[in-house]
C-alpha cells in the first residue's frame, strides 16, 4: 500500500449548509481567490434568490474598487453577465444577473455592479454606441477631476491607474454614454473610490500601531474602533487631507488616547 502524507477530516454534509463547485474553477489561474469565493457563493443560491453584491462586499470588507475588479474578473472569464434595464427617465435601473458554472457567458454590453452611485444616468444600454473620440473626451474630464482630488488626497500611481481603467472599461463596454458626462455623479463615484481606499490604508496603519499603546486592551480597542470613524466623518464633511497630514493626525489621535498632551508631533508614526 502506498504511504500517504495527509489526513483529511471533513464536516459531515448537511443539506443546505455546504457548497459545491467544479474543480476546474478552483484551479483556474485567471481568477483570483476572491473571485472564486464570490462565484461559489453566487452559484450556491436558487433562481428565486435575489442577488445582492453589496452584502458580500460588506461581509468580506471589499471596497468599491475591489468589488469592481472581482466582478470584472467573473465577467471577463464568462461566469457572469449583468444586464441593466432602465426604469424610466431619471428613475434608475433594474439589474438582471446571469451566473454560469460553465464559464460560457460571452462578455457583452452590461452595467457594472459597484456599490457606488451610477456613474451616468442616460438611455438604456442597448442604445449607446461610444466612439474613440467621445471616450477620450470623457476620460479627459475624469482625469481632470482626479488631478483636482490629487491636490487634496495623496493618490498613488497604481490607484490612479486602477480608477482610470474602471471608467474606461465602462465606456469601452458601452455601459455609460460617453457623450453625456454627468459631473456630479462622476465626482461622487470618484470620491467613494478614493475615500474607501484611504480608509483601508488608515486601518492598516492603525493595525500596525495598536501594539505601541502600552499593551492596554482598552486603549487599543479605542484606537482601532474610534480612529477610522473619526477619519470617515472628516472625509464626509469635505475635509480631504494628504497622507503626511493623515499620519500626523493618527499620531495625534494616539497621543490623545494615551493622555499625552503638548508633545511635539513627529513627522511619521513611531
Amino acid at each position: 500500500m502506498q504511504k500517504t502524507n495527509a489526513k483529511i477530516i471533513r464536516i459531515p454534509l448537511e443539506r443546505g449548509n455546504y457548497s459545491t463547485i467544479n474543480n476546474n474553477i478552483l484551479m483556474k489561474s485567471t481568477l483570483s481567490s476572491d473571485a472564486k469565493v464570490l462565484l461559489q457563493l453566487l452559484l450556491n443560491n436558487s433562481e428565486e434568490w435575489t442577488v445582492n453584491l453589496q452584502f458580500y462586499s460588506d461581509k468580506f470588507k471589499w471596497n468599491g474598487q475591489k468589488q469592481a475588479k472581482i466582478v470584472k474578473e467573473l465577467k471577463d472569464n464568462g461566469y457572469l453577465t449583468v444586464t441593466r434595464f432602465s426604469k424610466g427617465n431619471k428613475a434608475g435601473f433594474d439589474y438582471f444577473y446571469t451566473i454560469s458554472e460553465y464559464g460560457n457567458l460571452k462578455p457583452k454590453a452590461e452595467a457594472t455592479s459597484q456599490p457606488t452611485p451610477e456613474i451616468q444616468e442616460s438611455e438604456p444600454v442597448s442604445g449607446i454606441q461610444n466612439n474613440k473620440e467621445s471616450i477620450n473626451q470623457y476620460m479627459e474630464k475624469v482625469n481632470g477631476l482626479l488631478d483636482e482630488y490629487g491636490k487634496c488626497f495623496t493618490i498613488s500611481t497604481d490607484f490612479n491607474s486602477d480608477i482610470q481603467n474602471i471608467f474606461r472599461g465602462l465606456l469601452d463596454d458601452n455601459t455609460v454614454n460617453a457623450s453625456q458626462y454627468n459631473e456630479p455623479i462622476v465626482r461622487t463615484a470618484l470620491l467613494n473610490f478614493i475615500i474607501n481606499d484611504k480608509l483601508d490604508w488608515i486601518t492598516s496603519i492603525i493595525d500596525k500601531q495598536k501594539t505601541s499603546l502600552h499593551g492596554s486592551q482598552a486603549n487599543q480597542k479605542k484606537y482601532i474602533t474610534e480612529t477610522p470613524k473619526y477619519f470617515k466623518r472628516l472625509f464626509e464633511s469635505g475635509k480631504y487631507i494628504n497622507d503626511d497630514n493623515i499620519l500626523i493626525k493618527l499620531t495625534n489621535q494616539k497621543y490623545s488616547i494615551l493622555g499625552i498632551g503638548g508633545k511635539k508631533l513627529p513627522d511619521v508614526m513611531d
